[in-house]
């Protein structure tokens, strides 16, 4: 419901003293780096006229040129607005308000001191249980074997471990708010702080009810994309899912708000650089130029991000209370994702609260259609090691954010890489760590260095390597490994290097010939099935006056 605040008046004064209102944070929509927080009020009057009103504290983190609002209802036109900073105590009525949030997070904290305790009771059983394995008095009155009973142990014993985990996360989640709440309270009735208020003019073309959305923009607020990719042992299959990390800062807490996650980046501004005029010196420090764009968005951006994204009032909830079949099907609510084309919105089903100055916030958002293309990567000359990797094709028809990535391999988690912006159709390669079924060996077969002839200077070394891949007979399926290996490329005309005895089959694509002139590599990709061998031979020859000695990276 919205705050309302009813004035019956026959006739106001043009200059008044604002009324003070009672306003709720209604919606946030998260940037990165700020939030543009929304909040509701209603005014109610009995006669036509003028009236002011007062909304505040807010916050010394929104930024003082942003605020806008958005009146309906009462034919009631918006005059005038003022923002100033006050400094003052927190009312006895906030007061009251915290130390009932403190009394009520005591209150769970004590049932969760009997949880403690239960988990204590299970715990000593299960020892007492161990204890006694073996005894005929056990076994006899159970009808237990002992079998039986390492089993019951174990299952039991992983229940309560689960519950003490439980338990511990919402003890230390408990006490922060616990000694958040008490922050804010101050310890005493006199503790003051910063903050801002805004007084809005308003007037009344008839008797009635409007309805007041205040919009600012809020710094300390900020939003990352992270990757969940789980991908099958296989790599035939992977599922990858965009999560939303939230972030808290604004020295605002947001109860029961909805929360909008949107790609947009207003700090960036939309007026596009300046030319500059550019110079050429002679041993002179650069100048520094004007015409960059402005860190602040400009008033058309913050009149634009007003107008994105307005949905429909929440109708979560609407089955509430409804006698529902038993085979009825209700699906869970997700994400709504809204594309602006030059960004997207992703909407979270159900209204949240995040407290200001906790721990980061997670909230799943969208599943991401990847094409995957697993391969194993060796460089026999450096590692006798096949590496595994995918190479990931993004098919989504939006731009997919950079962010971190989180991969699991079955029910393994390997760890973290970073995950690139990404238009449809583009492809990052992540790296999963080492494939143990396929085994490398190499060697240097020919070392051999021809001396020059009667009537030549010119000698010539050749050189011969040999990689043997071996992949184990355990494994599941077909693969294909991907070989590099680079050549010493001359950085002098009187060195030549020539490729000599090259396995056939190397690519030869326009960026494999490409690579091969400008970085002597070479690539080979074979596929090999279980239990199978491949041998690949490689080298060249370099030829140089026997005056010379030159130094050959290998």
């Amino acid at each position: 419901m919205l705050a309302t605040l009813f004035l019956a008046f026959s006739t106001l004064p043009q200059a008044q003293e604002p009324i003070p209102a009672t306003s709720r944070l209604d919606r946030v929509t998260i940037y990165s780096g700020q939030a543009m927080a929304e909040r509701v009020l209603e005014v109610t009057v009995a006669e036509p006229g003028a009236v002011s009103v007062r909304i505040g504290p807010l916050p010394m983190t929104a930024d003082k040129e942003s605020f806008q609002t958005r009146v309906q209802g009462a034919s009631a036109v918006l005059q005038g607005l003022e923002v100033r900073q006050r400094t003052g105590q927190l009312d006895e009525g906030t007061r009251d308000d915290l130390r009932r949030q403190i009394t009520a997070l005591q209150d769970d904290l004590r049932s969760l001191s009997a949880e403690s305790l239960s988990i204590r009771a299970g715990k000593q059983m299960l020892d007492a249980m161990i204890s006694s394995v073996g005894k005929d008095g056990l076994t006899g009155y159970t009808g237990m074997t002992i079998d039986n009973i390492f089993g019951f142990v174990t299952t039991q014993s992983a229940e309560l471990d689960a519950r003490q985990q439980a338990h511990d996360s919402s003890r230390d989640a408990l006490l922060a708010q616990i000694a958040d709440l008490n922050k804010q309270l101050g310890g005493n009735a006199n503790s003051v702080r910063p903050y801002q208020e805004v007084d809005l003019n308003l007037f009344f073309q008839r008797p009635g009810t409007a309805q007041i959305r205040l919009l600012y923009l809020v710094s300390g607020a900020a939003w990352e994309p992270i990757y969940d990719l789980r991908l099958d042992p296989d790599l035939t299959n992977v599922d990858v899912g965009l999560v939303g990390r939230i972030y808290q800062q604004t020295d605002e807490d947001w109860n029961d708000v909805q929360v909008l996650l949107s790609t947009a980046q207003p700090q960036l501004g939309l007026d596009p650089p300046s030319l500059p005029r550019r110079y050429a010196r002679v041993w002179e420090m650069n100048r520094g130029r004007s015409g960059f764009a402005s860190a602040a968005p400009s008033d058309s951006a913050r009149e634009d991000l007003a107008a994105l994204g307005y949905l429909s009032e929440d109708s979560a909830g609407v089955t509430a209370g409804l006698r529902l079949e038993k085979d009825a099907f209700v699906a869970a609510p997700s994400v709504s994702v809204q594309d602006y084309g030059l960004s997207q919105q992703f909407a979270l089903p159900n209204r949240v609260s995040l407290t200001a100055g906790t721990e980061p916030r997670q909230f799943r958002l969208v599943d991401v259609p990847l094409e995957v293309r697993p391969e194993r990567y060796v460089v026999p000359s450096l590692s006798q090691q096949a590496f595994l990797r995918a190479e990931v094709t993004s098919e989504a028809n939006a731009p997919l954010l950079p962010g971190v990535a989180r991969i699991f391999l079955g029910p393994d988690y390997l760890g973290e890489s970073s995950f690139p912006l990404m238009l449809q159709g583009d492809s990052t390669m992540l790296n999963l760590g080492i494939d143990p079924n396929l085994s490398v060996s190499y060697e240097k077969i020919v070392d051999q260095r021809d001396n020059p002839g009667v009537l030549s200077s010119t000698v010539r070394h050749n050189y011969i390597f040999e990689a043997k891949l071996k992949l184990s007979a355990s494994a599941k399926n077909e693969i294909e490994v991907l070989i590099e290996e680079v050549l010493p490329i001359a950085q002098d005309d009187r060195i030549k290097i020539a490729p000599y005895k090259m396995h056939s089959g190397y690519l030869d694509t326009d960026q494999d010939k490409q690579d091969r002139e400008e970085r002597g590599i070479w690539r080979w990709r074979v596929k090999m099935r279980p239990g199978a061998e491949n041998q690949l031979r490689w080298g060249y020859v370099a030829s140089f006056n026997e005056k010379l000695t030159p130094a050959i990276d290998q």
